[in-house]
């Protein structure tokens, strides 16, 4: 118990290192095109999510239904920090420090769970917590999605590992990462469904008890469907209703390899690289190779492969009539890359015998202070955000002064394809009646709006720049209507002539009301089963 204590206490301090540079401004650093007003605008907008997918304020105002094609379960902990807080900017500081933290700890027991070795699981928590690109991910790109589903993917890596290769009984641990990388970033889990299935197919001629593994595999796709439900189910519901819009493209382009390496061996936060450390640590792993099993070889090897792939040298425009393209940005491939390299570098530096004081300060003086100095030199002169800063800007900061900003950001991500092609009817928030425009009081409740307009030219259909999704409900004068799609794909309705006062609101459908609950029951009964587990070990050993 003091040894476990100890490590929460190391990885504490290191994840109040690593997060210090959140702490050094009173606002948050935001880069130009990048997705840290997107996930400010996610947070501010999960203060009604338990009543309602939808909430009025965030995204423009307009009722975008994010929240239902973006997971928002594991980042509601940032809103709850906001709540405490009373700021949207710290209480989002304080939850990148939790998720930081639980990087560190998860990171070091999978890998412990792997090799058994802590050593070994100490080397790997702080290699691949102070990756470059882990630091591009946040500090850069803001990208909360992909930094979340970076905590949980040693632990996908190490329940592929058991299922493949180790105890096949221990097909839970795949369960629970594959479960958790659902509800942080749905692109991480295509993605990773693609690097499982085809490790499961290179390696099968070397399995043993080819059945058992198999049916281990079967069992974590299963445990993970019904766990997943809950977000699942929603999100097709939805997406078969009507034609969603999502970001995409029509080819990717991998990174000029001399830019790549360039940005790589200078550790450039903004280069979506691998980072210096791991580039070197090619180096090492492959002088240090005879420290790695066959297995060890295969992982290090692969994430050498996904490093050359983010590059021009994999030829990308072969795959831009593929399901592939979804992935949008060679990059991408860096968060493999990292993951694998790292756990190839910590088993090469791994001492045989116990570990020396001064090669424990060098790595962490390496490792640490190298990342730490790369993202303070981003974070060195950013201008301060103004009411008229120009699109060109490429770094601003968000104050609590005008935190009111995001609310007025549009996103287009995961609103109708009718809405985006007519976003220039959506955006300036326009209401038309009988094909003229019309300025009604709109006032907006959060979890529902609410239109008053007198109406002196007679009936008529109105055209709202709301978006329409299933389970919406309106009112009209305090009567349930039927509302439609308008013609420029948002909520279109019928009034009458007079005073008209209109509400519309959103519920969860029974359909994913339903899916939650067997989400729900399904992790109570594993929780409970888990419990019954230990208890009856406890008592075998007690006799």
């Amino acid at each position: 118990m003091k040894k476990k204590i100890t490590i929460m206490f190391i990885f504490l301090f290191f994840s109040m290192i690593y997060v210090a540079p959140l702490f050094i401004r009173s606002g948050l650093v935001h880069y130009n095109n990048q997705d840290a007003y997107f996930h400010l605008a996610r947070i501010d907008g999960l203060a009604t999510v338990w009543k309602s997918p939808i909430n009025f304020i965030s995204f423009h105002q307009i009722g975008s239904d994010v929240n239902q094609f973006y997971p928002w379960l594991l980042i509601y902990p940032a809103y709850i920090f906001k709540v405490i807080t009373g700021s949207t900017i710290l209480g989002y500081k304080l939850y990148i420090l939790l998720v930081t933290f639980f990087t560190m700890l998860i990171a070091y027991y999978s890998m412990k769970s792997i090799k058994n070795n802590g050593k070994t699981a100490l080397i790997f928590s702080l290699i691949y917590t102070f990756s470059s690109y882990h630091s591009t991910d946040l500090f850069y790109r803001g990208s909360l999605g992909e930094f979340l589903a970076m905590t949980f993917l040693p632990l996908v890596l190490a329940g592929a590992y058991q299922v493949y290769y180790g105890d096949e009984k221990r097909w839970k641990l795949l369960m629970i990462g594959m479960s958790l990388l659902v509800y942080s970033h749905v692109l991480s889990v295509f993605m990773v469904g693609i690097l499982l299935f085809l490790f499961a197919i290179f390696s099968f001629y070397f399995w043993d008890k080819k059945i058992l593994r198999l049916l281990a595999i079967a069992k974590a796709a299963l445990g993970t469907g019904l766990l997943s439900l809950g977000f699942v189910i929603p999100m097709l519901q939805q997406n078969a209703w009507q034609e969603i819009y999502s970001p995409t493209t029509n080819l990717i382009n991998g990174i000029n390899l001399s830019e790549l390496l360039k940005n790589t061996m200078l550790n450039n936060i903004n280069g979506y690289s691998i980072g210096a450390v791991l580039f070197f640590g090619i180096l090492i792993t492959f002088y240090n190779y005879k420290k790695l099993t066959k297995v060890d070889l295969a992982i290090y090897i692969s994430g050498i492969i996904l490093f050359l792939f983010v590059s021009n040298l994999f030829p990308w425009h072969f795959i831009s009539t593929t399901l592939l393209v979804r992935i949008q940005f060679a990059w991408r491939l860096s968060t493999f890359a990292t993951l694998f390299l790292a756990y190839g570098l910590s088993v090469g530096l791994t001492p045989n015998k116990k570990i020396e004081l001064p090669f424990f300060i060098s790595l962490i003086v390496l490792v640490v202070g190298l990342n730490t100095f790369s993202v303070y030199n981003i974070y060195k002169s950013p201008s301060v955000y103004n009411l008229a800063a120009e699109a060109s800007d490429e770094r601003v900061i968000l104050t609590d002064e005008i935190s009111g900003i995001w609310k007025n950001q549009m996103f287009f991500d995961y609103v109708s394809v009718a809405a985006q092609e007519n976003s220039s009817l959506v955006i300036p928030y326009a209401f038309v009646l009988n094909k003229e425009q019309i300025h009604p009081e709109v006032k907006n409740h959060g979890d529902y709006v609410t239109i008053s307009y007198d109406n002196q030219e007679g009936a008529g259909q109105l055209e709202t720049p709301f978006l329409k999704y299933l389970g919406q409900q309106a009112t009209l004068n305090g009567k349930k209507v039927a509302t439609e799609i308008s013609s420029f794909g948002t909520t279109g309705l019928a009034i009458v002539k007079g005073q008209n006062e209109i509400t519309i609101q959103y519920h969860y459908t029974n359909v994913a009301i339903f899916s939650a609950f067997i989400s729900f029951m399904t992790l109570i009964g594993f929780i409970s089963w888990e419990i019954f587990l230990i208890y009856q070990r406890k008592k075998d050993d007690g006799r």
